[in-house]
């Protein structure tokens, strides 16, 4: 062909077109630049032989884009995080996503990320994540499978079974199963290393058994007082500044309208600095004018709220005093200590035959007959339920944490996932506590157990159990569910003293799972309070 047209009759017609020969080497190397070309319109094996099983492969799960992976998967061999305490910073990496971010500590409370995708038809999406976007997000549906439905981010394309939607942060991508499971993986990895974080912090603090209130940030609310009783707490601190005066109550910083704990100088019991802050918030946060304005809320205030130079990390009373140390400090040491203080003061200004008549009583009497509940509201948001399920050995205690499940069933409506496995623990609990029902009750239980067959309460456990052994998918129904603990408590209420403390163990170890699953809801919960809405 190519001498036919040097001397033949193709050279008159075309005299102004210029030949060149490519041979197979320049051939090949010309089309290896173009791989989308040769994935739509060469066969798999030219694919395969240019670009490797690695190339064909990925053309083959991403379709007609160019193969040029991130940079970050050069030499990459298997999955891989790491944790970087000293800087708090969290990697993880695995086939198709990366993610890097920070981690809440004791002195910031952050948590952003960037995400990376692998597929080179992502290249232009560079993803950085919110804390309050992880939380109310990414962290939700921890661990659940894509089919469950409970990942916000995800949903499944209609009519193309294996394609997901993926909104990730303000970009709405398509992912192949594969890249989305990868994605959650890397979610739920980077979840774990925050949750251990935040316990670990929660734990340090002793917060967790506050209630937070939205709206005040990490602030942990303690207990409510008047606004008389805030101010003469005041004006105790100012009689007491450790600035002017030399007293064992001389620790306070009287600037400000909190109050400061505050020593000069290392002694035996404190070391120099700053020991605590405690803020005063308005407590009722309706609109309310038919009501008086008079409570406040005193909350304590974590160091890294403070930006204090010398906070080292260190908690304790000596140093930084934790939420719990500052609830009990208030209660039984600062209010009694400044009541009785105001009293002194009136009895000084009395005239002097008041003095004379009026009984002499020292701070040790008045304390013994010091009542804190005829002065505040000591337990307005400190929870005294404290006790590890695994340790508990009487019904008001299984009680207890089984009103807990059913209050986390019935106020979340989605993000409920109960696995086959903890399902079917679940009804072989209620199946071993429902033998202690004394039957009166049978109409309620079975309306709460519609979908089992039974005309009396012995058919009925049969076919609790029957169904925990047959069940044999996930269930994130948080109704049915709510349903479910209505049953334990029914009986708990009614047939407690027939309960043994060995069943009792043994019912309380069936439902530890779900209980984990509840205190994971509430640390998210807690945190959402924190951070409060987008602004």
């Amino acid at each position: 062909m190519i001498a036919e047209w040097k001397g033949g009759a193709s050279r008159t017609l075309a005299p102004n077109i210029e030949l060149y020969i490519w041979s197979s080497w320049q051939l090949d190397e010309k089309v290896k630049r173009h791989p989308a070309l040769v994935f739509k319109y060469f066969d798999p094996a030219w694919m395969e032989r240019f670009f490797g099983e690695e190339g064909l492969a990925h053309f083959e799960k991403y379709g007609y884009y160019e193969f040029e992976e991130s940079a970050s998967w050069v030499n990459y061999s298997e999955p891989s995080q790491g944790e970087y305490t000293d800087l708090d910073l969290f990697s993880v990496q695995n086939e198709h996503i990366r993610i890097s971010g920070f981690l809440p500590s004791l002195t910031e409370d952050r948590a952003t990320c960037y995400v990376e995708l692998r597929n080179g038809k992502f290249s232009h999406v560079m993803v950085i994540l919110g804390h309050r976007q992880l939380v109310n997000i990414y962290f939700q549906g921890y661990e659940t499978p894509l089919a469950s439905g409970e990942r916000k981010f995800l949903q499944e394309l209609f009519g193309q079974k294996g394609l997901w939607i993926c909104d990730l942060g303000n970009c709405r991508i398509t992912l192949s199963q594969p890249e989305a499971e990868c994605l959650c993986d890397a979610f739920d990895a980077f979840y774990k290393a925050y949750e251990r974080r935040l316990k670990d912090r929660e734990e340090t603090w002793k917060s967790k058994h506050f209630s937070l209130v939205s709206g005040m940030g990490s602030a942990v609310p303690l207990l409510e007082v008047k606004r008389g009783l805030l101010n003469l707490l005041r004006e105790f601190a100012c009689a007491h500044n450790a600035f002017d005066t030399d007293t064992e109550w001389s620790i306070f910083d009287a600037s400000g309208n909190g109050l400061k704990i505050f020593t000069q100088k290392e002694s035996a019991k404190y070391d120099a600095g700053y020991h605590v802050f405690i803020r005063p918030y308005r407590a009722d946060r309706w609109e309310d004018f038919s009501c008086p304005d008079d409570e406040v809320l005193l909350a304590w205030i974590p160091p890294s709220d403070m930006s204090l130079r010398r906070y080292d990390g260190k908690i304790g009373l000596r140093y930084y005093w934790d939420a719990l140390t500052t609830f009990n400090w208030l209660k039984d040491e600062l209010i009694p200590r400044a009541l009785y203080w105001q009293q002194w003061q009136k009895k000084k200004s009395a005239s002097l035959l008041k003095r004379i008549i009026g009984a002499e009583r020292g701070y040790d009497a008045f304390r013994k007959a010091f009542v804190i509940e005829d002065y505040v509201s000591t337990y307005s948001y400190l929870s005294k339920n404290d006790d590890d399920i695994l340790n508990i050995s009487t019904a008001e205690q299984l009680l207890s944490w089984v009103v807990r499940i059913r209050s986390h069933f019935g106020s979340h409506h989605s993000g409920i996932f109960v696995s086959e496995h903890d399902y079917r623990n679940l009804f072989e609990a209620l199946g071993a506590i429902l033998k202690f029902n004394n039957g009166v009750h049978f109409k309620y239980l079975h309306g709460n157990l519609s979908y089992l067959k039974a005309d009396d309460m012995s058919s009925l456990i049969a076919a609790v159990f029957h169904h925990a052994g047959t069940f044999n998918k996930w269930c994130t129904n948080s109704f049915q569910l709510d349903c479910v603990m209505r049953c334990f408590i029914s009986v708990l209420e009614t047939s407690a003293s027939s309960i043994d403390s060995i069943h009792i163990s043994g019912i309380a170890k069936l439902l530890r799972p779900l209980m984990v699953q509840v205190e994971r809801g509430d640390l998210l919960d807690r945190q959402i309070k924190r951070l409060g809405p987008e602004i």
